[in-house]
């Protein structure tokens, strides 16, 4: 069946219209994720790239394209109407799928061991680790927006501590993880070191990207470097 240029440019038009709308929305998604999910250095490293192209195929494409497929001017009103809210209530799920998922997979906290790495946890992992819900994240060291815990033994047990208490963890970290510099990380720590004095060097493994964080003394974060795919 040949399609008639009015309805295409019909088509076209109410595509565009439900684009903009969309576009609008996908907007504060990547201004939320941006400043509150996965802010600063975290965008890469824990999967905000990853999350984004969720929402983006969600948003911005799901819901125009069902426009496109189903709408017709020449429909009665009430038949209109119902496709656009079969539409809304399709986009609206997946965008719901969509929100839980990047808010689940959010970097959430980064674990520091004395083995010469730090982990970062997303919410989801926080969530269901039984030994974390006892510990309030908001009293721990925070680095770019998000909490950093060291992991000591105390008493033979394993001990979530603000990194700020734990000196000798974090010195034993920054030693491992200067050892495992490449030669041009290690000629970029030792500009940094010129500029700032002493650092400390922390190797943080995120979901999708792993890098090495670059802290001042008072365990402020300078710069990250060295940032790769996590193999």
């Amino acid at each position: 069946m040949k399609i008639s240029n009015n309805l295409i440019k019909s088509k076209l038009k109410a595509t565009f219209i439900h684009f903009i709308i969309s576009l609008f929305i996908f907007t504060m998604i990547v201004v939320w994720m941006l400043y509150s999910l996965y802010p600063s250095i975290y965008f890469n490293m824990s999967g905000g790239k990853q999350g984004l192209w969720l929402m983006f195929c969600v948003d911005l494409v799901l819901g125009p394209l069902l426009t496109f497929l189903v709408f017709n001017p020449s429909k009665k009103t009430k038949e209109i109407i119902s496709d656009f809210l079969v539409i809304g209530i399709v986009q609206m799920m997946a965008l719901g799928y969509g929100f839980h998922t990047v808010y689940m997979q959010r970097p959430k906290l980064a674990v520091v061991y004395d083995m010469g790495s730090a982990i970062m946890m997303n919410a989801q992992e926080v969530a269901d680790d039984e030994s974390l819900k006892s510990i309030n994240l908001d009293t721990l060291s925070e680095i770019e927006g998000k909490p950093f815990a060291g992991l000591v033994i105390k008493n033979n047990e394993a001990v979530y501590v603000n990194l700020h208490d734990a000196a000798n963890l974090v010195e034993t970290v920054d030693k491992l993880g200067r050892r495992s510099l490449d030669k041009q990380e290690s000629d970029q720590l030792a500009a940094l070191e010129k500029q700032h004095g002493k650092v400390f060097v922390i190797s943080l493994a995120g979901k999708y990207m792993g890098a090495y964080l670059i802290l001042d003394k008072n365990l402020n974060f300078i710069e990250k470097i060295g940032e790769k795919p996590m193999i």
